[in-house]
């Protein structure tokens, strides 16, 4: 399994039969692999999540995945997605969760891999926002990652935003702490990539993070 963090919250992972691109923002021209299923997830419309760019890729081959909050409806071939659903698509079952924010964050079991992008599905603790906001979104993020479905999962990206200042890590570590993970790659970021060293840091140095450092980074992991 190669993953490569692309920018911010877009990632790809490929497998031995697919790509899966999720909230790809920057250019992929060079990357997409046309002997191979292509298949372009969406959070939400946010746009730090969501490029039409995207939409320029097209053959049997290539699937979407959109949020139904993404106003974009250019073609039929699209499946369109709300929070609590249960999908299938080919041999993947997507199954949907709610965000702390917009759209929806996303669990996918194939027979290869078990996937799951959190897009703005994020513990926000804004240092200035009053108390009773702080434990309402902490109430919020625990109870949208305690419903997502006990299974093992290979890799989760999920946010770790540097605008949070010492509450950045609060979501990974949940994350980490309630579910059964393989990986974690951390997203939402921008170009602080220092955030990433800084939150295995704070996590202990867990083996289970993955150090991201620059711009589409790629890591071989099994």
């Amino acid at each position: 399994m190669k993953i490569t963090h692309l920018y911010h919250s877009g990632v790809v992972v490929e497998t031995e039969n697919a790509q899966f691109f999720f909230d790809v923002i920057s250019d992929i021209e060079s990357m997409i692999d046309v002997t191979k299923k292509v298949y372009f997830f969406v959070t939400h419309v946010h746009g730090d999540h969501f490029s039409t760019q995207i939409l320029k890729y097209k053959g049997e081959q290539v699937k979407y995945v959109f949020s139904d909050d993404v106003t974009t409806k250019p073609f039929e071939s699209i499946l369109w997605v709300k929070p609590g659903g249960d999908y299938t698509l080919d041999d993947m079952k997507i199954n949907t969760y709610a965000s702390t924010d917009r759209g929806v964050s996303f669990l996918i079991k194939s027979h290869e891999k078990v996937i799951f992008h959190a897009g703005d599905l994020n513990w926000w603790h804004w240092e200035n926002a009053p108390v009773t906001d702080q434990e309402k979104e902490a109430h919020d993020y625990k109870t949208i990652v305690d419903g997502i479905e006990d299974v093992a999962i290979d890799i989760a990206f999920i946010p770790v935003d540097p605008r949070l200042k010492g509450a950045y890590y609060y979501a990974a570590k949940y994350f980490l702490e309630s579910k059964r993970v393989k990986w974690l790659i951390p997203i939402h970021f921008g170009d602080h990539y220092d955030i990433c060293s800084a939150l295995i840091k704070q996590m202990n140095g867990d083996p289970r993070i993955i150090n991201i450092k620059l711009k589409n980074q790629s890591n071989q992991l099994i």
